[in-house]
């Protein structure tokens, strides 16, 4: 039997771009997506640019979304906090759906921070697939917690999500999540 989750991982990741193999048109769209707003806040502002409201990074299991995620944390020397549905499933009415809401609190005393929630298509399935109250509870507070989500106003707090199955993911939570990024299988050179 697994231990319970103590919750979310926060960390402060020492993985850098180049300490990945491949992937550089992938690494390319991130660098712009995430460094943009926290390196280059000026510049945002001066050409009246929005940075990205959440990202979700899909592609098939192994091909290093969690770990292109830490990268990007440590590139920008934020927080790293990794949430998956055992940090956030509870037993009792309500805790689950406070367990979300401490994670953006968390995020918010600890910025810059990047919020990875891995495999998010577990948290939060299309309606009418997710049966259990809690999951609807937690899909309900993540879609409140994203609503008008602005990275600026939250200086730097930048929202992420996995998953290798973006067809599971409720659509309106989808919405919250415009940039949408594939990642492919590492190539065979890069897999030597």
């Amino acid at each position: 039997m697994s231990e319970p989750s103590k919750g979310p991982v926060k960390e402060k990741p020492n993985v850098k771009w180049n300490d990945i193999a491949g992937l550089e048109e992938v690494k390319k769209e991130l660098k712009f997506a995430i460094e943009m707003p926290v390196k280059h806040k000026d510049l945002l502002e001066r050409y009246k640019l929005k940075p990205w409201t959440g990202i979700l990074l899909f592609g098939p299991p192994g091909c290093g979304k969690t770990l292109l995620s830490k990268a990007a944390a440590s590139e920008i020397d934020a927080s790293f906090i990794t949430v998956n549905i055992d940090d956030i499933k509870a037993k009792y009415v309500g805790e689950a759906e406070k367990n979300i809401a401490n994670v953006f609190e968390s995020a918010r005393e600890n910025k810059p921070a990047i919020i990875l929630f891995d495999e998010i298509d577990a948290l939060a399935r299309a309606r009418g697939e997710a049966d259990e109250s809690w999951a609807r509870g937690v899909l309900n507070i993540l879609l409140t917690q994203l609503d008008g989500w602005d990275t600026m106003k939250n200086d730097g707090i930048l929202v992420l999500a996995a998953t290798n199955r973006p067809d599971d993911i409720d659509e309106a939570l989808l919405q919250r999540f415009p940039l949408r990024i594939y990642i492919p299988l590492p190539d065979f050179e890069c897999r030597k």
